[in-house]
């Protein structure tokens, strides 16, 4: 997974306010960021390697073992695309990828990926990702972690941290070199805290089964409504076929009646009247750990006309 993520310096009110003209004048009179790469120079490839790795010029195992990793993590995406998720565990461990020319030796690269693993629960990604400024959104316990000094993961949310312009010219666009989240020591910071969440807490924390909102207006809203008039039996699921959507279908123990009302969730906010909406809770259909998603084309699709594009159209 990876680490946590730097929130951006906001403006002041106050200079938010100031005229336009006078902002863009301050931007224009602002230095152009040192490039170290210089790309177009030769040896941008040594000097890229020392300013973004720290790694000394004539290791060139290094930048093999950068493209290796990047190469496995093309192959992560691709798979989770057409397969699933490979792996739960595995990110990409450096901020910087590879030149492709760097692309060698990689014919003996091992594809496969950890099995059995799970994601982070809802509340422990927060701890991944967010910075300590966020911590009102993370329940009280667990968000003295990321402020406390003594804390055993206060490294994890810098305050303070460097951002690589990489050639472009304004912060936003840069990379923030933030530190990449160790799960072992975030889980084991967390354990003696799990038990001081309160109920809805919990609950918020746990994976569960996706949620159907469907209106009457929907193909299968009668169908779904039978799920609580007992017209359908759905004590262990029922399955669904609705606009080429198929799964498992089972009544939610919280869902509102029809008719019924939703207090909001969000203070100050009006509760919502006279409910016609069905909810459901739902799964995707289940295949084998093993199961091979065919990656090819339907066997009547047709491909659209070929069209010529101006250059930068998408």
């Amino acid at each position: 997974e990876d680490g946590a993520r730097g929130t951006k310096r906001k403006f002041d009110q106050n200079e938010s306010e100031q005229q336009p003209q006078q902002q863009k004048e301050e931007e224009e009179e602002e230095e152009e960021p040192v490039d170290e790469v210089r790309l177009w120079e030769d040896g941008f490839k040594d000097r890229y390697y020392e300013s973004k790795f720290d790694v000394v010029a004539t290791n060139v195992e290094f930048r093999y073992a950068v493209a290796k990793q990047y190469v496995k993590g093309l192959c992560w995406v691709l798979q989770y695309y057409y397969q699933g998720c490979a792996s739960w565990n595995w990110y990409f461990p450096y901020h910087y990828a590879p030149f492709a020319s760097d692309f060698v030796n990689i014919s003996g690269l091992s594809t496969k990926f950890e099995k059995g693993t799970k994601p982070f629960k809802p509340l422990e990604q927060l701890m991944g990702v967010f910075p300590a400024a966020s911590s009102s959104h993370i329940p009280e316990p667990w968000a003295v972690l990321m402020s406390d000094p003594k804390s055993t993961i206060i490294d994890f949310y810098p305050e303070d941290f460097k951002i690589d312009l990489n050639g472009k010219k304004f912060a936003w666009q840069g990379v923030a070199l933030l530190p990449f989240v160790d799960e072992k020591r975030l889980f084991k910071a967390l354990k003696p805290f799990y038990d001081k969440l309160t109920e809805a807490e919990k609950r918020r924390n746990s994976l569960g089964c996706d949620r159907l909102y469907v209106g009457p207006a929907n193909e299968g809203y009668k169908f779904l409504k039978g799920l609580y008039s007992n017209e359908v039996n759905g004590k262990d699921g029922a399955p669904v076929l609705i606009d080429g959507m198929q799964g498992t279908a089972f009544p939610a123990e919280d869902a509102v009646s029809i008719g019924g009302m939703l207090i909001s969730p969000v203070f100050g906010l009006e509760p919502i009247c006279d409910n016609s909406v069905i909810t459901v809770k739902y799964k995707d259909p289940q295949f084998a750990d093993d199961y091979i998603f065919p990656a090819k084309k339907l066997p009547n699709a047709k491909d659209p006309p070929r069209v010529l594009k101006g250059a930068g159209a998408g």
